[in-house]
């Protein structure tokens, strides 16, 4: 995550931006494509949804005009738009994680990330 707060978000405020709970304009959601790992692993351990509970979900979003989260490619493609882009937010890979936790963003502030419980 990307943001000038991000140390005041808490992970139920990111599950419900995940889930289209929360409504925050001023964020960019981001999240990767089907078949990533770092996908089924993040919304069945933090989403607590399947793949499929959570399409369902998001095409009535879609069809009540909310915003539905941009979808990357890979871990890679995450970090580097999160690092590069103020106020977004993204999921990585745990082993992603540990090699590139301690980067910064191009302005010179930290990315935060945090890992799955």
């Amino acid at each position: 995550m990307h943001a000038s707060k991000t140390n005041e978000w808490t992970e139920k405020q990111i599950r419900d931006l995940y889930l289209g709970l929360l409504k925050m304009r001023q964020v960019e959601i981001f999240e990767q494509a089907e078949g990533q790992p770092s996908r089924s692993e993040f919304y069945e351990k933090f989403l607590n949804k399947t793949e499929t509970q959570l399409k369902q979900q998001r095409s009535m979003l879609v069809f009540s005009g909310e915003r539905i989260p941009a979808i990357l490619s890979d871990d890679e493609a995450v970090f580097e738009r999160v690092k590069a882009q103020a106020n977004t937010i993204g999921y990585v890979s745990s082993a992603y994680f540990a090699k590139h936790s301690s980067q910064t963003s191009g302005d010179g502030s930290p990315v935060s990330l945090f890992t799955l419980k």
